[in-house]
């Protein structure tokens, strides 16, 4: 049983490395101006470049606590 839990880990460590390096990809592709438009037309102070850093933030810190 052991195994299992290891190799499920490992499949999600691969997803996250995955989604992470998607992310990278993402936020070099995007251009300034587009980083730094609003995330959604609520007048919100929330850049799409924001929100991209948040998610790789957050996947980088899972990428650290996944065994």
């Amino acid at each position: 049983m052991e195994s299992n839990q290891r190799g499920r880990g490992d499949g999600m460590k691969n997803e996250i490395s995955s989604a992470l390096f998607d992310m990278y990809d993402i936020q070099k592709a995007l251009s300034k101006r587009i980083k730094n438009r609003p995330k959604d037309s609520e007048d919100t102070d929330t850049t799409i470049g924001d929100c991209i850093d948040s998610v790789i933030e957050t996947l980088e810190r899972l990428e650290e606590v996944v065994p």
